[in-house]
């Protein structure tokens, strides 16, 4: 009886030896399977990381190229965009190998053919056509019409072999490619400057004479007494010595009243001595003293500082805002953005020129700036209705010191700025242009 019970009792107990089989291969299966949804979860991870990396890559390709369109020998009537083509290339090909994607460099190709299929392909974007549009590929050697960067990176070309995917034997995929593409484009439609939040607008707090800015550019432009200067556009280093681009001179409102010949003080480095002042040579200032400065003073155009907001009245706030330019607090007044309308703009100025004002522009010598423009509209206001780009290349006391009469000497530049404003009706303004992802 004992045994009988017994043998009962492993009877219920232990499974058939088939049901054993049937579990561990159900365990194997949902291994399987969750193995190949970890390594789909994984996989799909790494390759939107590394698509991230390489569209990051290209956009910053893209704005950097885009930036060297800008035809500087135009603003001394010599354009020629065949040079500038050949920088934009250079400088998509630098930020690509700055810019590292799973830890190795990006290689673009130059396409100095211009290729459709190239990594890097220049051409023309209609700036008031649809975001997305297709390029329209320059022909090798263009001149005219040339405002787009378009950047085509792939794991397999310009970085690395193909993306070796985790497990990808399970599903018969073993690797993957990853391709991107991004391109940016130059408006020269530019109306206006916005601030954004933490993002400075690369304006001058001042504002200077159209008419005059203009008269000056068109009458210097063979005019070999006013190019004195040298400017090296990659490190802003002033030195003296003509280089081809003529400058511009403007004084501060009361200084205008002065005779054909004032007393021109060189700005001082140290307790106000009369002695050369720009950033990178210490005989700028000599240099320029050939006697074509009696000329420059003749034709002088105005300038004036904006009326900006500052609620606490704060004076050390102006160099600040000519190093770093104008914050949505500083144009908290205009809305933040300065815009020139139809007819121009109404704006505030200051009815003298801040004692701070000079030592700030002295801090920006050699850098490019942007410059509103516009005409007086009475004592203490003005119209705005343009912009302009320019480098500071001297900044010079107009009298005995006793007074706040200034006269700065401008070299014309070239600016391209995430900060512009387009505008439908704008006019094609040589100096400055907004610059954008069209993709």
């Amino acid at each position: 009886m004992n045994r009988q019970r017994t043998t009962s009792a492993n009877n219920r107990t232990t499974p058939p030896r088939g049901r054993r089989g049937a579990v561990v291969g159900l365990l194997l299966m949902t291994l399987v399977f969750v193995s190949m949804f970890l390594a789909l979860g994984v996989n799909v991870i790494r390759l939107r990381q590394l698509q991230t990396q390489l569209r990051n890559v290209c956009k910053a390709s893209a704005l950097a190229g885009a930036a060297e369109l800008m035809d500087e020998g135009a603003l001394y009537g010599r354009p020629d965009s065949r040079d500038d083509q050949m920088s934009a290339r250079i400088a998509a090909c630098g930020f690509g190998q700055l810019n590292p994607v799973d830890g190795k460099r990006v290689q673009l190709d130059p396409n100095v053919d211009n290729k459709p299929t190239g990594d890097i392909v220049l051409g023309h974007v209609d700036p008031l056509g649809p975001v997305g549009q297709p390029i329209d590929v320059a022909t090798l050697n263009s001149t005219n019409g040339v405002n787009t960067v378009r950047i085509t990176a792939r794991m397999s070309r310009n970085v690395s072999n193909r993306v070796t995917l985790w497990m990808g034997s399970l599903v018969g995929l073993t690797s993957t490619d990853v391709a991107v593409s991004a391109q940016a484009s130059l408006d020269h439609r530019v109306i206006g400057f916005r601030a954004e939040p933490g993002v400075k607008a690369p304006l001058m707090p001042l504002i200077a004479e159209l008419n005059a800015w203009l008269e000056q550019a068109e009458a210097l432009a063979d005019a070999e007494t006013n190019d004195l200067y040298t400017v090296d556009p990659i490190s802003g280093a002033v030195t003296a010595g003509p280089d081809g681009i003529p400058e511009l001179t403007f004084n501060s409102g009361s200084a205008l009243a002065a005779t054909a010949e004032p007393a021109l003080q060189d700005t001082a480095t140290n307790d106000g001595a009369a002695e050369a002042k720009a950033p990178n040579d210490a005989n700028v200032e000599d240099a320029a003293k050939t006697g074509a400065e009696d000329d420059a003073s003749q034709s002088a155009g105005r300038f004036a500082a904006l009326q900006l907001f500052n609620e606490e009245n704060l004076s050390y706030i102006w160099p600040v805002r000519c190093r770093e330019g104008l914050s949505l607090g500083d144009l908290r007044d205009y809305g933040g953005a300065l815009i020139a309308q139809p007819g121009g703009t109404p704006v505030g100025v200051e009815t003298t020129l801040p004692e701070e004002v000079p030592y700030g522009l002295m801090d920006v010598v050699g850098q490019v700036r942007a410059w509103p423009l516009g005409e007086p509209d009475g004592e203490s206001a003005w119209k705005l209705t343009g912009f302009a780009a320019a480098r500071i290349v001297a900044v010079r006391r107009l009298d005995d010191g006793s007074s706040q009469d200034w006269q700065i000497i401008l070299q014309p530049a070239t600016l391209a700025s995430g900060q512009a404003v387009a505008g439908v009706d704008g006019l094609l303004n040589p100096w400055v242009a907004k610059l954008e992802l069209t993709q």
